[in-house]
């Protein structure tokens, strides 16, 4: 009996050592940055866990910081709380919720308002939820993890400073992705892994606007972080109604807690993104545990990005009103994929070979057939298209609604 105590003794111990060493190596160099006064930066999430620490340190070092979030009371107080801890007075709340398109460009118009420039843009906010849900017919978790920022940034890009940075916050899970994902069913929820999707089409919607950007002779890098394993609350909100899986996960993490880093740790890799010297910065870096690395090749074999960030754009504009959508200028709005939005070549013939054109470019849509003056309703699906007629049976137009 005293073996096995002895035994179980010597185990957490060991346990408790080895985790020692692995956090250390995980939290990496301690570094110090000059004041950096002069630079204007966003953080969206930036009212709690890794977000919130990264706009502390940047407080401390004189910067104008952003809390692009949600709650604006609990926000507000947080910024107050702040500017008494840093004496730091440049920091700014502006409501910003990625669910919605509307509340994007009112992001946008109020940060045009208050400031001419932008050095840097921290896209860290996001969910995991575990119970599947809907906004506009989109899945949640793909609309505010990829959709979101990237029509924010894209209404962004012009306002950059010169040797802007825009870094983009996601997880390791992207690398479960082995395969090309059906681009359109994970919008609709209709895949397993969405929280892993989510997180590999933002890191290769990363790439491809990186490539667009260099075209564009923007000098503006696209950066993408893994801060690791952390000691947060994503998973924890995302259960909000699944006691036992709660609870297992809290289990989990005080298991896992000498491997775990602290959001301030963790925010430290944030810095170290933002502030490296510019020159120094290399095209499919990841950066996780302080240090640069690179992007899983896997992602870049798929070469889905330019598809996803397209799509991406589309459905983030589906949201606007009418009257505002006129006044969007988009930075990129080039679709150079193979995907056809409309078939002019399907006009004049019959119902049967309209279709079998459809069907023979893009086998997946669903196709309705109307009569000419019917009165339809704009949906928010991606996948479908419709013929309308005439009463002779002649197609007169195929607009593709998504």
């Amino acid at each position: 009996m005293k073996g096995k105590k002895f035994i179980l003794f010597f185990g957490i111990i060991f346990y408790l050592i080895y985790g020692k060493i692995i956090h250390s190596l995980m939290v990496g160099e301690i570094r110090n940055y000059e004041i950096i006064e002069d630079k204007i930066i966003i953080i969206t999430g930036a009212s709690s866990g890794i977000g919130l620490e990264a706009a502390k340190e940047l407080a401390n070092l004189r910067a104008t910081v952003i809390f692009a979030c949600r709650d604006k009371d609990g926000t507000e107080k947080i910024i107050e709380e702040l500017i008494k801890q840093t004496k730091n007075n440049k920091l700014y709340f502006i409501e910003l919720d990625l669910e919605k398109s509307e509340s994007i460009l009112s992001f946008i118009e109020q940060f045009k308002k208050q400031f001419k420039y932008l050095d840097i843009l921290i896209n860290n906010a996001g969910i995991a939820d575990y119970d599947i849900e809907y906004v506009n017919g989109i899945e949640k978790i793909v609309k505010v993890n990829q959709i979101g920022w990237v029509l924010l940034t894209d209404q962004l890009i012009d306002l950059f400073n010169e040797k802007g940075r825009i870094i983009n916050i996601v997880s390791h899970m992207y690398t479960w992705i082995k395969d090309k994902v059906d681009i359109i069913k994970a919008f609709k929820g209709d895949l397993d892994y969405r929280y892993a999707i989510s997180q590999y089409f933002k890191v290769s919607s990363s790439l491809f606007l990186q490539q667009f950007l260099k075209e564009q002779n923007k000098n503006i890098k696209v950066l993408l972080l893994a801060p690791g394993a952390v000691k947060t609350e994503i998973f924890e909100k995302s259960l909000k109604n699944q006691f036992i899986l709660r609870f297992l996960v809290q289990i989990m993490k005080f298991i896992m807690s000498p491997f775990l880093l602290t959001p301030n740790e963790a925010c430290q890799t944030y810095l170290y993104a933002a502030l490296r010297p510019y020159d120094q910065i290399q095209e499919e870096e990841l950066y996780n545990f302080n240090k640069a690395a690179k992007v899983h090749q896997d992602v870049i074999k798929l070469n889905q990005g330019q598809e996803i960030y397209e799509i991406s754009i589309k459905l983030g504009l589906k949201d606007i009103e009418q009257p505002n959508i006129s006044n969007i200028k988009l930075n990129y709005n080039g679709i150079k994929n193979n995907q056809k939005t409309s078939w002019p070549e399907c006009v004049g013939k019959s119902i049967q070979q309209a279709i079998q054109i459809i069907k023979k470019d893009q086998p997946n849509l669903i196709i309705s057939v109307l009569p000419e003056g019917s009165i339809v309703t704009m949906d928010y699906r991606i996948d479908r298209v419709r013929i309308f007629h005439n009463q002779k049976g002649q197609v007169i137009q195929v607009p593709h609604i998504g």
